[in-house]
């Protein structure tokens, strides 16, 4: 009878054991899911529109900031690529066909210049043969000569160097500048186009740190924006608990006035232990070492941020 007795009370003791077990709670508590929007460079805030509680979508201009240096830039070096393409094509056509006349015409009226003056050097001689003209009237004529001749000279390879255009190393050095301005204008509009953020997700504004009229330092955050069904649960385990926890495995999570738990999927589990934050600090867990667990609730969930929540493994 005895014996029996003892049976019962053991098979009972560890049924009680075994449903504390399975019944465990674990406190833990729910987080947003934030996206911190920063100023990608420095400036005054000309336009923005955002206040607290705003949806906001792709694509959607969130502020603007002052941009006439950026304007200006662009606009500056645009004229200095248009000038340096424009300088290239010269190079290659070489002068141009104004220049190119006008260095004809100087050309022609050097050659006639120079009849002139041989013939006018072929009387001299005659007359200086006859006694009639003093030699330095003929060392003159003769000069005369010499001159036109090498203005003659250095017309003619001015023509020809014109026809043949720029050298080669010439046009090499136009391409590479222009090459420059074209890397210094894709900056440019780089940083113009930078002036003016938008937003790249969806989503609910929970904190606007900046307004239109204030300054705003590169990479300060502006805005504060909780992603839509994004949120999750917080909770920390002892080690002892470690081997029945997984990457993607379903949790219940329920809360204070639910009817029903609703579930999440474990998304992060810590490498490393700490100490029991103070947020869930108890005499009971005080001097643990616990890993942090966070898991994704399901995207209908209507548990909201900073909510304490029970979870079940």
């Amino acid at each position: 009878m005895k014996s029996t007795l003892f049976l019962i009370l053991t098979l009972l003791l560890i049924s009680c054991q075994k449903q504390q077990s399975e019944d465990k709670i674990i406190t833990g508590y729910i987080e947003e899911e934030l996206r911190l929007i920063a100023s990608p460079q420095s400036g005054w805030i000309i336009e923005s529109d955002i206040v607290e509680g705003n949806r906001i979508q792709p694509g959607q201009l969130l502020f603007r900031l002052d941009n006439e240096n950026q304007v200006n830039e662009v606009k500056i070096l645009e004229k200095n690529l248009e000038a340096a393409k424009a300088g290239i094509t010269d190079l290659q056509k070489g002068v141009r066909p104004d220049e190119l006349k006008s260095i004809k015409a100087q050309l022609q009226e050097a050659q006639s210049r120079f009849e002139l003056a041989k013939n006018e050097l072929v009387r001299a001689e005659k007359l200086f043969k006859k006694g009639l003209l003093d030699e330095s009237k003929l060392d003159t004529a003769k000069s005369n000569k010499d001159v036109i001749a090498a203005q003659i000279k250095s017309l003619q390879s001015k023509l020809n160097l014109a026809q043949l255009g720029a050298r080669p190393d010439q046009i090499i050095q136009a391409q590479a500048q222009a090459e420059s301005i074209v890397s210094q204008l894709s900056i440019a509009k780089y940083n113009l186009s930078q002036r003016d953020v938008y937003s790249s997700v969806s989503g609910v504004v929970k904190e606007v740190l900046y307004h239109k009229g204030e300054y705003v330092q590169s990479t300060s955050i502006v805005l504060k924006v909780q992603l839509p069904d994004m949120n999750k649960v917080r909770f920390y385990i002892p080690q002892s608990e470690l081997v029945n926890v997984s990457l993607n495995q379903k949790i219940s999570v329920s809360a204070d006035g639910m009817s029903q738990p609703v579930e999440a999927r474990v998304s992060y589990i810590s490498e490393s232990a700490e100490f029991t934050p103070p947020v869930i600090y108890s005499n009971e867990s005080r001097d643990k070492l616990v890993f942090l667990v966070e898991a994704r609730l399901s995207a209908d969930s209507s548990l909201h941020a900073g909510l304490p929540v029970d979870i079940k493994l």
